[in-house]
């Protein structure tokens, strides 16, 4: 199971199920070794039996599997004590009460878990009785312990929230439009808090952590990002042969260690797509919707998928583990001016606002709306077209949901649905197939959306996992460096990403020794800029018509020993050639050519923070419609004896926010990262002004 969550490939013949040593991951009728070394079905089968459908649920679903699956839940629901738990022993559990334990009783409940997800539903009355039990068996301080009234433990309470949590993803489907209070939930959950010792080597218990803060969709415990500061402390106990040791729970070797520390690393760092935002007002109304919708999106792509929710008073940097925000609700969000302006700092970090109506609430709609035009300022609201990729990205939708939002010119800022999406993924109402579930015909589109979404905010490519955040740390010493670029402002779609270049520098900040400093002026202000520019930044998207003066002091900077660095923002055609007409008007007689592999500017030789360019990566959108390529593209025009002038007809900028959007024409964040940060390295060494 660990392996297999680790990503190792199935057919490793390390993992043949049909070689003896395998086998008995698929055999319910083989023994198990017990501590003793004794061979004995009855012996600790209850934790063997819960963690073989955890193994089982990973595989193809294959004949051979289905069959071991059900089997398996038969003996697990057999085994099932007559008041909800379970102990050591499943032959003849069913008939005893009171043997059971809570750590017996979680890992049956996770085998069940398993099995249902991967498409063997449970009894009818399985998940009520078991609910009632964990329920029972909560202490009056909101902890559980190994039995019932036992002291609480931190290992036991993960294992009482996780459970409470697990159930209520059964027994909650309705799609109400009010949140529903649960107050042993809500207890366990401040329990958990107050027992959370991220530097704890009780990996036992850190894995029953990552199962519960998971199936609830934490981002923090308490005040801490649960996963971060415990991942930090589980990789300083891993030994040089790569094993993980020190636990202190009972019977704690090495293999076992590393079971649980694999696993609690490997899970807790897979990607999120939308992350469900926490406000004042009905947001959680449907608590398992984004759940569900995660859990689908795992099934649906073989690849394994997070959900959580993060609060609008976190700062902006901790919503960026996601690429989309999801709000829901059904009342007007009473957002603050902050509120919105950290709204507006996501997006223009390169996130997207996904929001859907609860109950199909105008009031809810009519908010989303003005809400997102004060964090898009004047680019407009409107329906999504038919020809929207949105609408074919993930096959082509048949009787697509009415989708509305805001573009910057580039890329959907928000998108929104005015239609009850939530109470589809609430009530996740599936229909058996192989190996899992599937919606039926009437309800696919509300599960085609998020699909489509993860596509398109993906660029159908990977996620980031939680560890690889898009925010940056600068260092606190300033670099020694210092190079000043002007973004330059005219009357049309000048900065379509603010974020971008401003992200560029924290990174130059980290990573080349150098101090970015942007500016923003007209073409009048340039002579006036302290420091002066040793590069100016002039991008858009569609038309640029430059005034005459503007035209004329552009050009005086470029002769005066200025660089020039003009791009098409989403490889906007229109400006491309706008800029290059205006371009060889500013300059009769000198021709635009194509900057050669060989030049400095690609090499890296000009500067010791400069990186060698050699291939580069451009958009999956963009090489569909040209083909493969490796080669940059920037051109160049040389003024008195200097490559003064460098253009760009894909979209650099874009790429500086180190997301992947979908239908951005230009290059992937990588390589965007690169040219930008030669370009700024090489503007100041080509600064004639020095």
């Amino acid at each position: 199971s660990t392996l297999l969550y680790a990503g190792a490939d199935i057919g490793d013949k390390r993992l043949d199920f049909r070689k003896d040593e395998m086998k008995i991951a698929l055999d319910v009728a083989s023994p198990w070794e017990g501590k003793s070394g004794e061979k004995s079905p009855s012996q600790r089968e209850t934790h063997a039996r819960g963690l073989q459908e955890v193994a089982i649920a990973q595989l193809p679903a294959t004949k051979e599997a289905q069959q071991a699956m059900a089997r398996v839940i038969t003996r697990l629901a057999q085994g099932l004590s007559k008041d909800g738990g379970y102990s050591y022993q499943l032959e003849g559990a069913g008939n005893s009460t009171g043997s059971w334990d809570h750590s017996n009783s979680q890992y049956g409940l996770l085998g069940m878990w398993a099995a249902a997800d991967w498409g063997q539903p449970a009894p009818a009355t399985y998940w009520k009785t078991v609910d009632d039990f964990w329920r029972a068996g909560q202490n009056s301080d909101g902890g559980w312990g190994y039995r019932k009234a036992g002291k609480s433990t931190f290992s036991m309470t993960t294992a009482g929230v996780a459970s409470i949590l697990v159930c209520d993803e059964f027994l909650n489907r309705t799609p109400r439009l009010d949140p529903q209070p649960d107050l042993a939930r809500d207890q366990g959950m401040a329990a958990l808090e107050q027992g959370f010792q991220p530097t704890s080597t009780d990996y036992y218990g850190l894995y029953g952590l990552e199962r519960a803060s998971l199936a609830g969709g934490l981002k923090y415990v308490g005040k801490l990002d649960w996963y971060r500061a415990a991942a930090v402390n589980v990789l300083t106990h891993q030994q040089e042969s790569g094993a993980f040791s020190g636990g202190t729970f009972p019977e704690s070797d090495d293999i076992v260690c590393t079971c649980y520390c694999l696993l609690f690393l490997v899970r807790g760092r897979a990607p999120v797509l939308m992350n469900k935002l926490e406000y004042p007002g009905p947001w959680n109304a449907r608590p398992r919707d984004s759940a569900n919708v995660h859990a689908y999106l795992s099934k649906a792509f073989e690849r394994h998928l997070n959900w959580q929710s993060v609060t609008i008073d976190a700062p902006v940097e901790d919503w960026l583990d996601a690429p989309i925000m999801l709000i829901t609700g059904s009342k007007a969000p009473a957002f603050t001016d902050d509120d919105v302006a950290k709204l507006k700092g996501f997006v223009h970090a390169g996130g997207i606002i996904f929001s859907t109506a609860d109950g199909g609430s105008k009031e809810f709609t009519n908010a989303i709306q003005k809400v997102a035009q004060e964090v898009a300022g004047d680019y407009p609201w409107r329906q999504l077209p038919p020809d929207h990729p949105l609408f074919s990205i993930y096959g082509k939708a048949k009787n697509p949901a009415p989708l509305f939002g805001v573009s910057n010119g580039i890329r959907e800022l928000w998108i929104h649905c005015p239609q009850d999406l939530g109470a589809v993924w609430q009530a996740r109402d599936m229909v058996k197939s192989a190996g899992g579930w599937e919606p039926p015909a009437g309800n696919k589109e509300a599960w085609d959306i998020p699909a489509r979404l993860f596509f398109y905010a993906a660029g159908k490519g990977g996620l980031r996992s939680k560890l690889q955040p898009l925010s940056v740390i600068v260092p606190k010493e300033a670099p020694p460096r210092k190079v000043a670029v002007a973004q330059l402002e005219f009357k049309g779609n000048w900065d379509p990403e603010p974020g971008a270049w401003p992200r560029l520098a924290k990174l130059m900040a980290r990573d080349a020794h150098t101090q970015l400093t942007i500016q923003t002026t007209d073409a009048a202000g340039i002579a006036a800029l302290d420091p002066h520019p040793t590069m100016v930044h002039l991008a858009g998207v569609g038309k640029l018509a430059l005034s005459t003066d503007e035209q004329n002091a552009l050009k005086a900077y470029v002769v005066g020993g200025g660089t020039l660095f003009v791009e098409a923002m989403g490889g906007d055609s229109a400006f491309a050639t706008d800029a290059s007409a205006m371009l060889q008007k500013l300059f009769p007689g000198v021709k635009i050519g194509t900057v050669p592999r060989t030049y400095t500017l690609y090499s890296g030789a000009f500067s010791p923070d400069a990186v060698k360019i050699g291939d580069v990566e451009y958009r999956k959108n963009w090489t569909l419609e040209h083909g493969l390529q490796t080669a940059p593209r920037l051109q160049f025009m040389t003024i008195n004896n200097r490559m003064a002038v460098i253009l760009s007809s894909e979209d650099v900028t874009s790429g500086l926010l180190g997301t992947a959007t979908w239908g951005v024409g230009g290059y992937t964040a990588d390589s965007s990262l690169s040219i930008a940060r030669n370009l700024v390295l090489f503007a100041q060494v080509n600064d004639a002004h020095k």
